[in-house]
């Protein structure tokens, strides 16, 4: 059990390290730092490879504890042997998934939250890309002919 509680641990760290980054992240995207975005995605990136491994290796010590408990593989879920494990050992499991759970859902709705701002940023870049091409300006007409200049009739001879 020890095993399995220890790896609950690591993933819960993990999930904590996605808040924070997905903070930073957050930061990042409304002062438009760039070069941290950078950095902050590609932390993010290690990141969800290493919850990956350890999320694996959760399910394979599940499946060992199922098997020493001589139950099926539909069982393999920690909320499913719970129930069939000694009180101190379940509930120590039980906070551990349900931090875990927590942090979770955390992590999806400010993973959203950062989504949803940079498709905003790169709507507002679209639209801003086509005012600018739908406006004419004299200064960046093309070159050609120099247009004659008209004078208007005041009273003063300008010419020499």
């Amino acid at each position: 059990m020890e095993k399995l509680i220890d790896i609950l641990n690591r993933e819960l760290e993990a999930y904590n390290r996605f808040l924070g980054l997905l903070d930073d992240q957050h930061k990042m995207i409304i002062s438009r730092n760039l070069e941290g975005l950078n950095e902050t995605d590609n932390e993010l990136d290690l990141l969800a490879i290493k919850v990956s491994e350890l999320e694996k290796i959760r399910i394979d010590i599940t499946k060992d504890v199922s098997g020493k408990l001589k139950l099926s593989d539909k069982d393999l879920k920690l909320r499913d042997l719970l129930p069939r494990l000694d009180s101190v050992s379940s509930g120590r499991l039980h906070l551990l998934r349900e931090a875990i759970v927590g942090a979770h859902k955390q992590v999806e709705e400010k993973s959203m939250r950062n989504k949803l701002l940079i498709e905003k940023a790169r709507e507002l870049i679209s639209e801003t890309m086509k005012i600018i091409s739908r406006r004419s300006s004299p200064v960046y007409d093309k070159p050609g002919p120099e247009k004659p200049r008209v004078f208007d009739s005041s009273l003063v001879n300008r010419s020499i």
